[in-house]
């Protein structure tokens, strides 16, 4: 039986509007996000809600323009959330973004955040708005700005440069990127610039002064709400 529109609107009222109230909760649940009229599933992190999760090369980033927009992969596993998703959560309220990855060579853990992080509608190329970079043991340098105020890319709908043919995956690219999350996946000794890239950061394997990219086996984006 079908809710009533008073039955219906009590409950996505009671459901979260992200991962915040699921601390404790790790998994898959079900978020209410409003300005999309539906309810989200989504993989909660210590109250983080994951926008993206790649952690081998059985999931193929180099898609059209819809499958970026509506998502794809398993929200279980590795997956990218939808820039549609990205787009209606972010702009719910003040979103930090923490990205985290793990170096192909070592394995070593490094993560960053940035805080105001907030992506525009589709009919602004979903454009990645300018954020603050906070703590976090990444970046030498802000490499994520590198990519402020550009609009999404992927093979079959692109801005500028024709990035998104050479790393082999959607992004906010800025002829090209130093970061990239989505590209080529990294195999030692057979790529250097044009694998899914973290640009020229010392403490990260793989990284050096000939411009060659830091090499990476594992990548998540999730976002978590400031108060």
């Amino acid at each position: 039986m079908a809710l009533s529109d008073d039955s219906a609107s009590r409950y996505y009222t009671k459901v979260p509007h992200d991962c915040g109230n699921y601390i404790g909760l790790d998994g898959v649940h079900c978020i209410n996000v409003n300005s999309m009229n539906r309810q989200l599933r989504v993989s909660c992190e210590e109250g983080w809600t994951v926008l993206m999760r790649r952690t081998g090369p059985e999931l193929n980033f180099n898609r059209p323009w819809v499958d970026y927009r509506n998502g794809f992969g398993d929200v279980a596993g590795d997956h990218w959330l939808g820039l549609e998703a990205f787009h209606h959560l972010t702009n719910q309220g003040n979103y930090s973004l923490m990205v985290e990855v793990r170096s192909l060579l070592t394995d070593n853990y490094y993560w960053e955040i940035h805080h105001g992080f907030r992506i525009g509608p589709e009919s602004k190329k979903y454009v990645l708005h300018k954020s603050l970079r906070g703590s976090g043991n990444l970046s030498e340098g802000n490499f994520w700005s590198y990519s402020f105020d550009m609009l999404f890319s992927t093979n079959d709908r692109t801005y500028g440069k024709r990035c998104s043919e050479k790393f082999r995956g959607g992004w906010w690219y800025n002829f090209c990127a130093m970061v990239s999350l989505t590209g080529k996946m990294a195999v030692p000794g057979e790529c250097k610039k044009d694998c899914w890239p973290w640009f020229k950061h010392n403490g990260l394997p793989g990284s050096n002064n000939d411009n060659e990219n830091a090499l990476l086996r594992w990548a998540v984006m999730k976002i978590k709400k400031v108060d």
